[in-house]
């Protein structure tokens, strides 16, 4: 999807990506020999391991602040177990401002261990004490197998009060591991920038819960993603068309299932050539297909800003992960913020008067945005197919979708990524306003 109002302009354009049948559930498949199938050629062919079953790792916060949730955290985690298989194995951590093992190693999955081991979890009370996510992450890396295909569950509410609190610790220890952190945050004061590096940095992802069966179903989908072959150090290059500012050089793992959006801008249009490259279960694998970037395109002008709010996420996390400093975050974010109106942690909205406006003299930017992209959006209807690899499909087969599925309205995503970039703004807002902090 693309927006570019003048030939002369720079253009802003959303591409994803979303690997269907070619990443296969381990145990099922052979990687296919002989002859490329439509856009993927592969370096060589393995047979993928059918017996080994995968390894779970839960990191549960048992300290204080969780002590009116952990009844909750008990019944999802229980529940979650009895869904394991045969082959299975888990190992349960517990940490509060220190980190201890409760299972002392991996256990098998089979009825006698779950009901086992569930009952012990019933048992645990969580102590008057702090919230050391990093030992708990730690004790949770400590002797996991390489040739398993393995995931730490980290379930807690986020404080993040003792112990290693910066996040540059935490990204340097979690690249030390081929591991896959799946992060759930329990409560409204969970330390989401922190949990959205440790999900970037695993190749994993993060949400919130609030009941058990949340967690039953989070749970059950980071295993779904497991149990199938990931690409790892996928790198996507787009030949042909000069492209810039993309936001896709965090990404280096893709799960069946899941969707690689990535957003930039683009000089001219033309055709181009576009190409995945990825590492599946050992093997190198490549996908390529073709297609034009309109030089001219003025259907979705609201993706320059859904382009701008991804650069402000992608400035927090290069903060949070030491590749920026401070000041080089917080410049781009009010640059961003600025020019796109975007509130941010160091952008606002003002309510004036038409004559007050007038009068200040401050230039009406949004409303002029929000007019263009408001016309935009009424004039698409029904919304158009915008899948542009039809002649030359890029992935053998359907998509594979664990969640929904059907087309994405550039509005209503924008909707979506400001609501996740303001509500914590207004959640410290709020917190500072009650304590008498203006």
């Amino acid at each position: 999807m693309t927006y570019k109002p003048k030939a002369d302009q720079p253009g802003t354009f959303m591409l994803t990506l979303t690997p269907g049948g070619d990443l296969a559930a381990i145990g099922d498949t052979t990687a296919p020999a002989g002859a490329p199938q439509s856009g993927m050629t592969y370096s060589e062919s393995i047979t993928v391991n059918s017996t080994a079953g995968a390894d779970y790792i839960f990191v549960l916060d048992a300290s204080g602040s969780m002590l009116q949730k952990m009844p909750t955290l008990v019944r999802g985690v229980q529940q979650a177990l009895a869904h394991f298989k045969s082959g299975d194995r888990f190992r349960i951590i517990i940490f509060d401002s220190r980190a201890s093992e409760l299972t002392h190693g991996f256990v098998g999955a089979n009825p006698e261990s779950v009901a086992l081991w569930s009952k012990k979890l019933e048992q645990l009370h969580p102590p008057v004490g702090g919230t050391n996510v990093y030992e708990g992450l730690e004790a949770g890396l400590h002797a996991v197998e390489a040739d398993r295909a393995t995931s730490i569950l980290l379930v807690t509410d986020g404080v993040t009060n003792e112990g290693i609190v910066d996040p540059k610790e935490f990204y340097a220890l979690l690249k030390k591991y081929d591991v896959r952190v799946f992060g759930f945050l329990m409560g409204n004061n969970g330390n989401w920038p922190l949990m959205r590096l440790i999900a970037d940095a695993s190749g994993g992802f993060y949400e919130a819960v609030s009941n058990d069966d949340d967690i039953i179903g989070a749970i059950l989908l980071a295993k779904s993603k497991i149990v199938s072959e990931a690409m790892h150090d996928a790198k996507l290059t787009i030949d042909g068309v000069k492209t810039f500012d993309r936001t896709d050089d965090v990404v280096t793992k893709i799960y069946r299932g899941q969707q690689l959006v990535i957003f930039g801008r683009y000089e001219k249009g033309g055709p181009a050539n576009v190409t995945l490259a990825a590492k599946m279960t050992g093997q190198d694998a490549t996908y390529k297909t073709a297609f034009d970037f309109p030089d001219v395109s003025t259907d979705y002008p609201e993706l320059e800003r859904m382009w701008a709010l991804a650069g402000i996420e992608r400035a927090v996390m290069k903060e949070n992960a030491g590749f920026a400093s401070p000041e080089e975050a917080k410049k781009a974010i009010q640059t961003l913020g600025l020019k796109y109106q975007l509130v941010t942690d160091y952008t606002s909205m003002i309510v004036l008067g038409d004559g007050d406006f007038v009068k200040r003299g401050i230039a009406r930017t949004n409303r002029e945005r929000v007019a263009v992209e408001s016309q935009a959006h009424a004039s698409r209807t029904p919304p158009a197919s915008n899948r542009v690899d039809t002649s030359r499909p890029m992935f053998n087969g359907p998509a594979h979708t664990t969640r929904g599925g059907g087309a994405v309205d550039p509005m209503l995503a924008l909707l979506a990524l400001t609501a996740a970039l303001v509500a914590p703004a207004a959640r410290r807002l709020d917190r500072r306003w009650l304590s008498g902090k203006r």
